[in-house]
């Protein structure tokens, strides 16, 4: 950018800053019951978002219970600023106790991120026993 011409030559300002890239977060982790009763559906609903300054290419998503997969998700290409909603259908059936569930995105580590640790996010759901009375 040219700053000012004055007769003796010409002043350039340069500026150096963070090079452009992109972020993949799960901004936010949610379910439509967090204390369910064992044998009724719960749906998990996460956002995944590229809050960085670049486009972010096509990567994976995984949603966990615990250590176990419970659904691997492509995830489509994001601009910066851009978002994308992924939902799951959790069945409870035999599955009394907390668990604590996590969404993570860019798994394979195929995004280039500003922020590589920043991926994850987590919440506790607690599935009740049927009782009989």
């Amino acid at each position: 950018m040219l700053l000012c011409t004055g007769g003796y030559g010409t002043v350039f300002r340069i500026s150096f800053g963070p090079p452009s890239a992109p972020d993949l977060q799960v901004t936010t982790l949610t379910t439509t019951n967090n204390k369910a009763p064992q044998g009724h559906k719960v749906t998990v609903t996460a956002v995944v978002k590229n809050t960085g300054t670049a486009a972010a290419g096509a990567s994976t998503t995984v949603i966990m219970d615990g250590t176990t997969v419970l659904a691997t998700v492509a995830t489509p290409a994001l601009g910066a600023g851009d978002s994308v909603t992924l939902t799951l259908d959790l069945r409870t059936a035999a599955q009394n106790g907390t668990h604590v569930l996590s969404v993570s995105a860019d798994t394979a580590n195929t995004v280039s991120e500003s922020d590589e640790a920043n991926n994850t996010r987590t919440l506790t759901v607690n599935i009740k026993g049927n009782q009989v009375r």
